[in-house]
């Protein structure tokens, strides 16, 4: 992994919104590394008035995207800016003639990746940089009372769906021992050792990182390390949520996160904070905090409950958990009965 500081930086970028059925928060912590290398989306309603009046009407499209940058930040930042844009490019001149069809076709949105990819590529190139990035991105459509969760992912930031209290992978790591992945690399010439691409990379995807897509006589997909989303689609109904004694919830988050956590634990930590919230005890403060104020490195918290347990959540992670890494991570909450009520300020 490199160089680390003595002491974590605990300073954090939070954010958080909310819409008419979803409360969200997003946070990012240098931690132990030099740098921040980590960017991330959280758009709770998408423009769609680039379509037509049907799907303007019906649809309701929300964002949320964690890059985990390496080699520097640039690729990560790129993707964050432009990444959403060309997938609502493509889809804008797909010219769907319902709201169903938004965001329906795989190939439509692995042709969008893939674009943004050979785009990073060229100003890589004209920079003279090589940052690479992972890529864990979450689409909610909302059309009625129908959900649907789409999750395209490139490397080894995760999501994990808390679908009305049972915990499902919305994402599977993408390293260069599994056997697919394996496979791609070495028929591209590359070759794994130490458990990395060439021996240097500890992902097989990423965007960026162009020194491992050079053999030009196959096509992106081919490349020893590719940008070609997995794409996980999982429904749910609105009403069901809403009237579940349970929670359901998104993670969204980097490596960082998972080096030291499993989905599970990340799961139950979240309903353990989110029953703390709702109980409004306090006892939502982790051990960590009382460690950040021994060490006089106390940072004032989110005033927002969510963010806060975002907050928390890198803490724990970084302090009592030992992360050496970046850590980022958004929890997209779906208001139900059983929710805390999450105030904005």
């Amino acid at each position: 992994m490199g160089q680390t500081l003595d002491k974590p930086n605990l300073e954090k970028d939070t954010h958080f919104q909310e819409n008419k059925y979803l409360s969200f928060a997003v946070s990012g912590m240098q931690g132990y590394r030099l740098t921040m290398e980590d960017a991330h989306n959280a758009i709770g309603e998408v423009d769609l008035t680039k379509f037509d009046e049907n799907v303007q009407k019906d649809t309701t499209l929300s964002f949320f995207g964690i890059y985990d940058g390496h080699s520097g930040s640039e690729a990560a930042h790129y993707l964050s800016k432009h990444l959403l844009n060309k997938v609502i490019k493509y889809e804008e001149e797909a010219k769907p003639s319902s709201s169903q069809e938004l965001l329906s076709n795989d190939d439509l949105i692995k042709k969008s990746y893939l674009e943004t990819d050979a785009d990073l590529e060229k100003l890589c190139l004209q920079e003279g940089i090589f940052p690479g990035t992972t890529c864990c991105t979450v689409f909610i459509k909302r059309i009625g009372d129908e959900i649907e969760v789409i999750c395209p992912n490139v490397g080894d930031s995760r999501s994990v769906l808390c679908n009305m209290g049972v915990t499902d992978p919305l994402s599977y790591d993408h390293k260069p021992m599994n056997e697919n992945e394996k496979k791609r690399i070495l028929s591209s010439g590359g070759f794994v050792e130490f458990g990395r691409v060439n021996g240097t990379l500890a992902v097989s995807r990423a965007f960026g990182d162009i020194s491992y897509k050079d053999n030009k006589k196959i096509s992106a997909e081919e490349q020893a390390v590719c940008a070609v989303p997995d794409i996980k689609r999982v429904k749910l109904n609105l009403k069901e949520v809403q009237e579940s004694s349970e929670y359901t919830f998104i993670i969204v988050a980097c490596d960082g996160i998972w080096d030291v956590m499993r989905n599970e634990d990340a799961v139950e930590y979240v309903k353990k904070q989110l029953d703390a919230l709702k109980n409004d005890d306090g006892s939502q403060k982790e051990e960590s905090n009382d460690q950040m104020e021994e060490d006089g490195e106390t940072k004032k918290k989110c005033e927002n409950k969510l963010g806060a347990l975002c907050e928390d959540m890198l803490d724990h992670c970084v302090l009592k958990l030992e992360s050496k890494d970046n850590v980022s991570l958004s929890v997209i909450l779906f208001q139900s009965k059983n929710s805390p009520k999450i105030d904005l300020k």
